[in-house]
C-alpha cells in the first residue's frame, strides 16, 4: 500500500494556510510559548496549530491553557504520557480530522522559527518529500546541531553532513539526503492518511530513524533546506544538551539495540551488538563518577534492549 506513494514529485502547493503545526510538550510550557510566539509572524502559511501536553508534571498546562486564543492554537491533554512516538501519533490522528492542510509540520517544543522559515520550507515541499530545515543550537545561534545525512547501519548512527559546522558555511540550496531530523520535519498528509505512524514501542529516541527508514523504503525522499532556519534548545525535556540524563541514556541505548535487531540478521547482528555494547560501556565509564544514575541507566537500557523489553519503562 505504501508503494503507491512513489509517483513523481508534484509542484509545491503555494500560498497561505499550507501547513498544520503539531507540537508535543512535556514539562516545557515556557519553551512551548517561545515556539508559538516565533510562529505568529508566519501565520499566513499555517492552517491550525495543535499542541499536546504529554501528561506534564509541572505547570505546563496552566501556562498554555489561557494563551490559546491569543496565540491561535488548540491544547490537547491526553490522559497519559505516550512518549514522543505515541504523543505525535495522537496529534496525527487529531489533526487529520481537524485540518485540511496538505502538509503537517512535526515540531519540537524547545525551538524557535526564524523569519522566512515556512516560506523557504514549503518552497521545497512535495507529496513524496520529507523536508527539514537547518537546525542551529539556540545557545549560540550559529552551530548546526541536527542529524541530516546518511544512516550508518553498522554503527547505528547518523553520518551527519552538517552538524558542528557554522550556519554561515552551509550553502542555502536544498540538498537531498538519506535522512533528516525528527526534531522538525514537514510531511504530506497522504502518508498519514494511509496509516504511517511512529512505532509507539520505541517511546522516544530512534523512533524518527525507524520511521524514516520505512518511509524511504516506501519511496519517500528526504531534503535538507538550509535557507529555512530553526533554533533548537535540544534535549529540553530531558535535562539539556550538556547534562547526562538517566532518561535519555536508558531509551537511547535500549532503542539503538532494538533498531539494530530489526535491521541486521544473524550473524551480522551479533557483530553490531558487540560494537554497540562496547561503546555504551565506554560511555558508562565516563559518566559513573559524575552521574551514577545516568551510568546505571545505560546498563538498564542495554539489558532491556537485548531482552526486547520495549514501550514505556521505569528509568532507574
Amino acid at each position: 500500500m505504501l508503494n503507491s506513494m512513489t509517483s513523481s514529485p508534484e509542484p509545491a502547493v503555494r500560498g497561505p494556510t499550507q501547513a498544520c503545526v503539531l507540537i508535543l510538550s512535556y514539562n516545557g510550557g515556557r519553551d512551548t510559548l517561545v515556539a508559538l510566539e516565533s510562529l505568529q509572524p508566519q501565520r499566513a502559511y499555517i492552517d491550525g496549530i495543535f499542541v499536546s501536553d504529554n501528561d506534564s508534571t509541572d505547570d505546563t498546562a496552566a501556562l498554555l491553557r489561557p494563551r490559546q486564543e491569543e496565540l491561535g492554537f488548540k491544547l490537547l491533554q491526553p490522559p497519559e504520557n505516550r512518549g514522543f512516538a505515541g504523543g505525535f501519533n495522537h496529534l496525527f490522528d487529531y489533526a487529520l480530522t481537524h485540518s485540511r492542510a496538505p502538509y503537517f509540520l512535526v515540531l519540537n517544543n524547545d525551538t524557535a522559527a526564524e523569519p522566512g522559515f515556512f516560506e523557504k520550507l514549503l518552497s521545497a515541499a512535495a507529496p513524496d518529500r520529507i523536508v527539514s530545515p537547518m537546525i542551529v543550537w539556540m545557545k549560540d545561534n550559529d552551530t548546526v546541531i541536527q542529524c541530516a545525512g546518511n544512516f550508518d547501519r553498522a554503527m547505528m548512527k547518523m553520518d551527519n553532513l552538517f552538524a558542528g559546522r557554522s550556519r554561515r558555511d552551509i550553502p542555502p540550496e536544498p540538498q537531498e539526503v538519506e535522512q533528516t531530523d525528527g526534531c522538525c520535519f514537514l510531511i504530506h498528509r497522504c502518508w498519514l492518511e494511509i496509516g504511517v505512524r511512529f512505532d509507539p514501542k520505541l517511546f522516544i529516541y530512534f523512533e524518527d530513524v525507524e520511521l524514516f527508514l520505512r518511509l524511504r523504503a516506501a519511496g519517500a525522499r528526504f531534503f535538507y533546506v538550509p535557507a529555512a532556519v530553526l533554533r533548537h534548545k535540544e534535549y529540553g525535556s530531558s535535562g539539556g544538551r550538556e547534562t547526562p540524563s538517566p532518561f535519555r541514556n536508558y531509551y537511547f541505548y535500549r532503542n539503538r539495540l532494538e533498531l539494530a535487531r530489526r535491521l541486521h540478521p544473524w550473524p551480522e547482528r551479533l557483530r553490531v551488538y558487540w560494537r554497540l555494547v562496547r561503546l555504551a560501556l565506554e560511555k558508562r565509564r565516563e559518566q559513573r563518577t559524575a552521574s551514577p544514575r545516568a551510568a546505571r541507566a545505560i546498563l538498564r537500557g542495554l539489558r532491556d534492549g537485548l531482552l526486547g523489553r520495549l514501550g514505556r519503562r521505569a528509568v532507574p
